[in-house]
């Protein structure tokens, strides 16, 4: 959430799925100071601005949408969360809304001297949302996205870089002289990602028409930036655990089971569940969304 003034505005995946009537109504409950299905501004008995909870029905379970979490009612989810977000962006600007439209203001031409971080925050992660809402993106994708964002890229664009004045060296410079704490260097597949999160909003924002004013015009130029020359720690020379040790973890939640607390047929079958995850892992390689979406077919 973020904030205008005195008015509390949503943003990312806000709200909570819900279901109804034996779980076959599939519903999404948000706070807004609108009215989330017309888009008119919901005020107290003193004329202000008032913030309600509220609720809007998804869909109705059938062979389309099969659950509150399937992917067909995620996608309308996310179309209404945009159009609570397109209606509170009226609202706090003065445009008048009727019903499902909204009297837009002129649109503003992109340039150069937008900063990089309020392009990622108003530009390129609404973007993205829209296509992983729409089955065009791949939910790991957006979440590495944000999260290697909050991790590295936002502290080093600090706020204040613009596409008009970010050059390539800048990006390299920061690259060779990243360090961790204990000033180790990374792994070359966190480089990698680094690096290849940074091309894809410079490739966003060159789409967008905010890279015109670059010399030479619309050059990503973190495309110049070469993977090969940055100083990381090869994958096989990472820090792994032995067999030995890997045994060790696993078998260290066996102590976890046959307790007498209640509940302790589905806490020993979570706890197996825990073990399988560990060694799938470690041994497959494989990150929890991959284990996660993996099934007996």
């Amino acid at each position: 959430m973020k904030r205008h003034g005195n008015l509390i505005l949503n943003e990312g995946d806000f709200g909570t799925f819900y279901t109804e009537q034996d779980d076959t109504k599939f519903y999404l409950r948000v706070r807004s100071f609108i009215d989330i299905k017309t888009g008119e501004l919901l005020t107290d008995d003193a004329g202000q601005p008032e913030r309600r909870q509220q609720k809007a029905l998804l869909a109705t379970q059938s062979d389309k949408y099969t659950s509150v979490k399937s992917p067909e009612v995620v996608k309308l989810a996310g179309q209404l969360r945009r159009r609570i977000i397109h209606f509170e962006q009226a609202a706090v600007t003065g445009q008048s809304v009727k019903s499902d439209s909204v009297t837009a203001a002129p649109p503003v031409k992109p340039n150069g001297e937008m900063t990089i971080s309020t392009f990622f925050k108003d530009k390129f992660i609404p973007t993205k949302r829209g296509l992983r809402d729409s089955g065009k993106l791949a939910a790991v994708t957006f979440e590495t996205y944000q999260n290697y964002w909050d991790l590295f890229l936002a502290k080093h664009f600090n706020g204040t870089l613009t596409f008009k004045n970010y050059e390539s060296w800048m990006g390299r410079e920061w690259l060779k002289n990243l360090r961790k704490d204990d000033d180790s260097l990374y792994g070359e597949n966190t480089v990698r990602k680094i690096r290849s999160v940074a091309t894809a909003i410079f490739e966003e924002a060159r789409e967008q028409g905010y890279l015109k004013e670059n010399n030479p015009p619309d050059h990503n130029v973190w495309k110049d930036i070469k993977q090969a020359k940055l100083p990381s720690v090869p994958t096989e020379q990472g820090v792994a655990y032995t067999e030995a040790e890997i045994d060790t973890l696993v078998r260290n939640l066996d102590a976890e089971l046959g307790s007498d607390k209640p509940g302790r047929e589905a806490r020993d079958t979570n706890i197996r569940n825990a073990q399988i995850a560990l060694l799938l892992g470690f041994f497959a390689g494989l990150r929890p969304s991959e284990t996660e979406a993996l099934d007996w077919s």
